[in-house]
């Protein structure tokens, strides 16, 4: 993920995301899912959430891990 195509210059320019996924179908109506990325870049971080701190300073390399289910019926 890019800002500016033409301008990929700088941590906060630019983000790049591997990504995992595990899904466990407990049952017909009952879904879990497993998702674990690891983030290069910080463009797609907001400094609002972050204490303002500017996106050039937070931490460049980062993890999101991501537990979901889902139950229907």
């Amino acid at each position: 993920y890019y800002r500016d195509r033409d301008d990929r210059k700088g941590i906060d320019a630019k983000q790049h995301d591997v990504a995992a996924t595990l899904l466990f179908d407990i049952n017909p109506h009952w879904i879990v899912k497993l998702e674990g990325h690891f983030m290069r870049g910080t463009l797609a971080l907001s400094p609002t959430l972050n204490d303002q701190i500017p996106r050039d300073q937070l931490e460049h390399h980062w993890g999101l891990f991501v537990l979901k289910t889902t139950a229907y019926f």
